[in-house]
């Protein structure tokens, strides 16, 4: 009977022991939703599950896993009762003499020292070289003959020998230098394979001493906690969020002069560092923010008080028990309650965020993208096409002559709001050519969506100051300036185009000087800023000329800025 308990116990306990043991599945993302900052990454595993409660452990997770955001659950007769992340480091390595680690190590440092005895050789034989040349140079220099105490010197056999030495000087020196840097070379060398076996011993030391192997990582793993009635086949899905991923917008923006459409090209330049390669994985983007509240906000009662500024005493009492009576400057009452008015300061600065209006836009947009992609986790940019359209767009020519003479070529976009576009850089490319970037942000446009394609060579324009209609004059303490100018243009090009010419007239601010439009040759005028707008069609190889005039009347004792 004793027995029979005692076996029983046994086997108690290994069951126990065998359930404590979480059953280990390698697994990865299947799907992934990225953020401007941050990534929800989504997993789907097959597994078997027996009778009971089972702890599963799956690897393949980030370390940057904020707990809070693991949601689990699945399709199959099961309860999850429980998810954990998980830390999970390697056994220690036993610190037998055949243990293939140290082997390994071992080998790696015999290898080293073989090449470091090579190395000694070498620079042995580099040494003997130069201790040669020394001594070589050193006979040279005392010489009899080189220094001219032979009594066999004659002046040819002397001019020879300083010949002869001259040109050995400089071998040896040349020598000299090559043995030189390549023992500087060697010596290096030599100190690499040092540090290195120095830090292999290091890891011997720690094996030795029970420490993990210094190539096994940690294991960052999520645990479920799983109960089923009976053994089932089991589909186990799980998400997280992880702060390590981000991706921002970027356009590319295609226009040609042979038609009048533009194809937009809108692209993800993606980064993620999770620690966890992407294989063959489904993405959307996302310009929703996970790590906003998902509590409502409460709007309390605000009550409107009078706040009245005013000077007040400050009674306090002298050592002599007499009342001092001090005015300590502004300050400020509401209701029962007194404010110094530098205590009032701190509060203002202490409640700014209550003052401060932040704008978010209300409408989420995802893009999910249909295709599998590898995203390494290497911290690099990937870029992700998302969508491509042609847009009808109608282009347009625009010049402000008195501040730059040349052209600039704007597309102008009207079906662009079903694109969901949001903000970002764009480069911008005209026939087949790129002309630089700009920025889209539809939050700050209308209906249209103007893009900037960049200078235009082939419109000429020219602004004059007609000198003979351009006159000042002075009466009864007036003074009177006219102010006339001619505006040219001429399209060099094969086809017709719409131009914009933009100019000015003068405003003033008060009511001594006074300015007049006299002529403004068929434009716009805006009363608001003074701005001359012409809206011109211009055909092909065609030249038009404008004009405009403006007087301007001020008294003769003020000085005006100069009137272009």
């Amino acid at each position: 009977m004793k027995k029979t308990k005692l076996t029983y116990l046994i086997l108690l306990c290994c069951n126990m022991a065998f359930a404590q043991a979480p059953k280990i599945i390698a697994s990865k993302p299947d799907k992934a939703t990225v953020y401007f900052s941050g990534a929800q990454m989504y997993y789907s595993e097959n597994v078997n599950l027996s009778a009971g409660t089972t702890e599963l452990a799956f690897t393949g997770v980030s370390p940057y896993i904020d707990q809070s955001t693991i949601i689990a659950g699945g399709k199959g007769d099961f309860t999850i009762l429980d998810a954990q992340f998980n830390t999970r480091y390697p056994e220690n390595m036993e610190t037998k003499p055949d243990n293939p680690l140290l082997l390994k190590y071992k080998k790696a440092i015999k290898m080293k020292q073989d090449s470091s005895y090579e190395l000694n050789y070498q620079l042995m034989l580099i040494q003997a070289n130069k201790e040669a040349l020394i001594i070589e140079k050193g006979f040279l220099q005392s010489n009899p003959i080189i220094r001219g105490t032979s009594k066999r010197d004659s002046l040819v056999l002397m001019k020879d020998a300083i010949e002869y030495y001259r040109q050995r000087q400089g071998n040896i020196d040349a020598e000299w230098v090559k043995f030189t840097r390549e023992q500087d070379k060697l010596t290096a060398i030599k100190t690499q394979l040092e540090t290195g076996i120095a830090e292999i011993n290091q890891l011997i030391s720690k094996v030795n001493s029970g420490v993990p192997d210094d190539d096994a990582k940690p294991v960052y793993e999520i645990i479920l906690t799983i109960n089923a009635d009976a053994a089932t086949a089991a589909t186990i899905e799980f998400n997280y969020y992880s702060a390590n991923a981000s991706w921002i917008p970027e356009y590319d923006l295609k226009a040609s002069s042979s038609d009048n459409t533009l194809l937009l090209i809108q692209k993800a330049k993606l980064v993620q560092n999770t620690q966890v390669d992407w294989k063959d994985i489904k993405l959307t983007l996302s310009t929703g923010n996970p790590s906003q509240r998902n509590i409502k906000p409460t709007l309390n009662p605000l009550f409107v008080q009078l706040v009245n500024y005013q000077q007040v005493e400050i009674i306090s009492k002298k050592d002599n028990n007499e009342l001092q009576y001090d005015v300590q400057g502004s300050t400020a009452t509401s209701g029962d309650e007194v404010w110094n008015l530098d205590d009032l300061k701190l509060m203002d600065a202490k409640n700014s965020s209550y003052y401060t209006a932040i704008t978010t836009n209300m409408v989420q947009v995802e893009y999910a993208i249909s295709l599998d992609y590898n995203i390494p986790s290497d911290g690099k940019p990937h870029t992700i096409a998302i969508q491509r359209k042609t847009m009808n767009s109608i282009f347009e020519y625009y010049c402000v002559p008195k501040l730059d003479k040349d052209a600039f070529l704007q597309a102008r976009i009207v079906d662009w709001e079903d694109m969901n576009l949001i903000n970002g850089q764009a480069k911008i490319y005209f026939d087949n050519s790129f002309v630089g970037k700009s920025s889209l942000n539809p939050n700050d446009m209308d209906d249209t969506l103007n893009i900037d394609l960049g200078r235009d060579k082939t419109i000429l324009v020219e602004r004059k100051l007609l000198k003979e209609k351009s006159k000042t004059g002075f009466v009864d303490g007036v003074k009177t300036v006219t102010r006339s100018y001619t505006i040219s243009l001429r399209n060099t090009k094969a086809t017709d185009i719409n131009f914009v010419l933009l100019d000015q007239i003068p405003l003033s601010t008060r009511k001594d000087i006074v300015a007049t439009a006299d002529e403004i040759g068929g434009a716009k005028l805006e009363d608001a800023t003074g701005a001359l707008t012409w809206n011109l069609k211009l055909k092909s190889k065609e030249t038009k000329v404008v004009k405009f005039t403006y007087t301007v009347k001020y008294p003769g004792s003020l000085q005006i800025n100069p009137l272009i």
